[in-house]
């Protein structure tokens, strides 16, 4: 049967934890109640015919009946009614027990509560009695021989119920009498305990007025300490400031002899400077000086190199015409046998020997060129080459066309350096150049440039000797004529090969 129908949901939600309702329980009929008797009489009435079951207890905020004796759990037992119209009574496991008509109930087991049962809870002395409204209609019938056993059987328990709440009273009596004696010895040994407290503070106040005392006295030592450590360190600040003074003053005067050492140091800094500087100009001026005389005397060479190959190429012709005259008069008679067809013949031999030896000659040139000139354009170009706008077509077209260029037309090295730098500046003038790039290029022509000017330093001295021997030689004419024996003529120059041959 579902209780919710007759039971008050708040009243199952705060029970359901210390009591499961039976199906079998149902709400009473009207009139059912339980009498509380006390020494025989009625002193409470407890109706229960509104639920189908009622807890009772010491724990008023779930049970439905409160009991107050000290011997009664919190949920000490409940009483249910049957559909029948019967009562039941279930002890929830309490601590003193339940007990109907003197026997004693097993806990939660449902047990039979017929009416006029007497119901014992705990060691109270309260009797709960239940009444049935269908017992008031047989109450004029005279009691039977079982009503009558039944009546000496309830006045029997109610005889010893008496006997047992009054060894209970005595009990309670002699446990009132412990209990006394036991406060007693308690406020005994409480007296005692605040008797040794009381010695105990008066002890602990007189070590503390003792250590009070101790700590005044470690306070006026430690105060006088004080004392003679702040003169103490007085004293030492003093020495301290005037250690300071004196190593401020002294410091002074090495800063002004610092200042004076820099200052003349500055002073002959500056006349270094200044002579240096000077130096600078008089080795400026004369590599100046040097330059116009190193060009001057590349201009003398050059016309004097001129004069010699036109010199050397009128000897040559001049020796070209006595041969030919020579060969002549030899071969006149076998000239006059050869047909006019192996003449032809043979002077196509002789142009095509030429063009060819023409063409040994330029590319054996252009090889000496490229062993001297390759390297100083590869280091002139490659900072264009790795700025990247340079493609490697590029730069193998710029070195073969630079090959190609007659820039080395002068006898020095360093004006055909300048030509060479003036053909790639034409050729690469098309680019746009950062100041980083442009600033590249000029270091690597300035790193080629130092090295062509230091290998010319050490090449100067004999390169000028030789040269000035030469110069004396030609200009004295001297021959070395040979001996009739064997007829040999020294060939150190054009001129000599020349005179050799007039005088044969």
């Amino acid at each position: 049967m579902n209780m919710t129908n007759l039971v008050a949901p708040k009243k199952l939600k705060y029970q359901a934890e210390f009591f499961k309702v039976p199906s079998w329980a149902a709400k009473p009929e009207p009139g059912v109640r339980l009498n509380v008797l006390k020494d025989g009489k009625v002193v409470d009435k407890h109706e229960i015919d509104e639920d189908p079951y009622f807890l009772f207890g010491r724990l008023d905020k779930v049970v439905d009946f409160v009991l107050s004796h000290p011997t009664i759990s919190r949920v000490h037992f409940a009483l249910v009614h049957h559909r029948s119209g019967s009562c039941f009574v279930v002890d929830l496991d309490s601590g003193y027990g339940t007990a109907i008509n003197g026997t004693k109930l097993v806990a939660n087991t449902p047990t039979k509560f017929n009416n006029g049962d007497q119901l014992q809870v705990g060691n109270s002395s309260r009797t709960y009695v239940l009444h049935l409204p269908q017992a008031e209609l047989y109450a004029d019938v005279p009691p039977s021989k079982r009503q009558l056993q039944q009546q000496q059987q309830e006045a029997e328990m109610a005889r010893r119920r008496e006997e047992a709440e009054r060894e209970l009273q005595e009990i309670e009596r002699q446990k009132a009498k412990e209990k006394a004696m036991r406060a007693e010895r308690e406020r005994e040994e409480r007296e005692r305990a605040e008797a040794q407290e009381r010695e105990e503070e008066e002890r602990m106040e007189r070590l503390e007025q003792e250590r009070l005392q101790k700590l005044a006295e470690e306070r006026i030592e430690q105060e006088r300490l004080e004392d003679q450590r702040r003169e103490e360190r007085r004293r030492k600040k003093e020495e301290e400031d005037r250690r300071e003074k004196r190593r401020r003053e002294e410091q002074r005067r090495q800063e002004e002899e610092e200042e004076r050492e820099r200052e003349t140091k500055r002073k002959e800094e500056e006349a270094e400077r200044e002579r240096e500087a000077e130096r600078k100009r008089e080795e400026e001026e004369r590599r100046r000086e040097e330059k116009r005389r190193q060009v001057a005397e590349y201009q003398r060479r050059k016309d004097e190199a001129e004069h010699r190959k036109e010199e050397a190429k009128q000897r040559e012709e001049e020796t070209k015409r006595v041969e030919e005259g020579e060969k002549e008069k030899t071969e006149e008679k076998s000239e006059k046998k050869r047909s006019r067809s192996s003449a032809n013949d043979s002077s196509e031999d002789l142009d095509a020997k030429k063009s060819k030896m023409d063409i040994a000659e330029a590319k054996a040139k252009e090889k000496a060129r490229a062993a001297v000139w390759l390297d100083i354009a590869k280091l002139l170009i490659t900072p264009a080459y790795t700025s990247k706008k340079l493609t490697r077509e590029a730069y193998k077209g710029l070195l073969s066309a630079a090959m190609k260029h007659p820039f080395d037309t002068f006898d020095e090295k360093l004006p055909n350096l300048y030509a060479l730098k003036a053909f790639l500046d034409q050729n690469l003038h098309k680019y746009d150049w950062s100041l980083s790039e442009k600033k590249a290029l000029d270091l690597a022509f300035k790193a080629v440039l130092t090295e062509v000017q230091s290998t010319n330093k050490k090449d100067a001295t004999p390169t000028k000797r030789s040269s000035s021997r030469n110069e004396l030689q030609e200009q004295k004419g001297t021959l070395k004529e040979t001996t009739p024996k064997d007829k040999k003529v020294e060939t150190d120059s054009p001129q000599r090969v020349t005179r050799s041959r007039s005088k044969k």
